[in-house]
């Protein structure tokens, strides 16, 4: 396995909304051990936007459970929810760098109705997508409470960096899949 960041850094964004409350359990995992029709979702280099409209067949949009602000960063917990069906496709957080958007763009963030994906290809924002790290991740209320989980469950995920064509860190992101991947499609 490859030398990663240590596990407070790569699920920063995440921890930052479980103030006063320990993460549940996560274990990091080589994309190989992930089930092959989460994996065909986490195990590339593209923005999670693109990958989960092509799998879905509908435009994403966020719903924002709790964000935050300073003067260079922008942190939301999101659901990702496809558009038409509603169905919600992916849970996450995500630490946005500011300073490194255009006005224009930083307008689009604050909205927050798309995905930042969606927003860096509408700027034409040169970016990289880099998986960063592979998880597996057991659910816990707050978790539960934003999937619909009936219980505990093991879910996937990955710690995802984007960066800009100057090699800039414009996001570091914390995404987590539902439970209902593996039904949606035959893979």
């Amino acid at each position: 396995m490859r030398a990663t960041p240590d596990a407070a850094s790569l699920l920063k964004p995440l921890g930052d909304f479980y103030t006063g409350r320990a993460l549940p359990g996560v274990r990091f995992i080589e994309a190989t051990c992930i089930p092959q029709a989460y994996r065909q979702l986490l195990d590339h280099s593209n923005d999670m936007t693109s990958t989960l409209q092509r799998f879905h067949d509908e435009e994403i949009r966020v719903h924002v459970l709790e964000s935050r602000q300073d003067d260079t960063r922008y942190e939301r917990e999101v659901l990702l929810v496809t558009r038409d069906t509603r169905r919600t496709v992916e849970f996450g957080a995500i630490e946005i760098m500011l300073e490194r958007f255009p006005t224009s763009a930083q307008r689009e963030i604050f909205r927050a109705e798309m995905p930042l994906g969606a927003i860096l290809q509408s700027f034409g924002i040169e970016y990289k997508s880099k998986p960063r790290a592979f998880f597996e991740i057991e659910s816990d209320d707050v978790i539960n409470a934003a999937l619909t989980l009936s219980h505990t469950q093991t879910l996937y995920g990955r710690c995802n960096e984007i960066k800009n064509g100057k090699g800039q860190v414009l996001a570091e992101i914390v995404e987590i899949l539902p439970p209902t991947i593996d039904r949606l499609k035959n893979v």
